[in-house]
């Protein structure tokens, strides 16, 4: 979900109608600092707060966040809070993930964390060709579109839960 936001945010930034330069781009990138803070709380709470609820609501975080990139369109404004916001949902989902995931196997940490990384990896270039498909044919508002099914199909994996996903 990551590589669909930070290669539709370099097609939007550098397209014909927002032509900027790449400190602009550069500048928007700095907004993801969101992410970062949240990483360090997230991984606070998470051992204590019911990992569904951050899922659940890291995941409605990421919603909104794409619903303000189509509704605000070529507005700064839109992308710097959208930017900030959707950051901040994917970074608590992927600590609320691996405290998921190592709580599993303590001794088998590496192997895990590798899997996991693997497939996060793998995710994000899927989200990367698909943004970059949607971008060449609808613009902005494909991408953006993408970004929300992307969303939403995470959505509603959550409502088929792992059976000890808590402890």
């Amino acid at each position: 979900m990551k590589k669909v936001r930070k290669t539709a945010d370099g097609y939007y930034i550098f397209s014909q109608s927002i032509l900027v330069g790449s400190d602009a781009a550069g500048l928007l990138s700095i907004v993801g600092i969101g992410g970062a803070v949240s990483a360090t709380y997230v991984s606070r709470i998470v051992d204590i707060i019911d990992k569904r609820k951050i899922l659940f609501a890291s995941s409605i975080l990421m919603l909104l966040a794409w619903l303000l990139f189509y509704s605000t369109g070529l507005m700064y404004i839109g992308l710097i809070f959208g930017i900030f916001i959707l950051d901040i949902g994917l970074q608590s989902i992927h600590i609320t993930n691996q405290s998921i995931i190592f709580s599993k196997d303590e001794d088998a940490t590496n192997r895990l964390n590798t899997a996991y990384m693997t497939c996060y990896f793998l995710g994000g270039s899927l989200g990367a060709f698909l943004g970059g498909k949607a971008w060449a044919i609808w613009g902005w508002d494909g991408v953006v579109i993408t970004g929300i099914v992307f969303i939403l199909f995470l959505l509603v994996l959550q409502f088929f839960p792992l059976k000890s996903l808590n402890k």
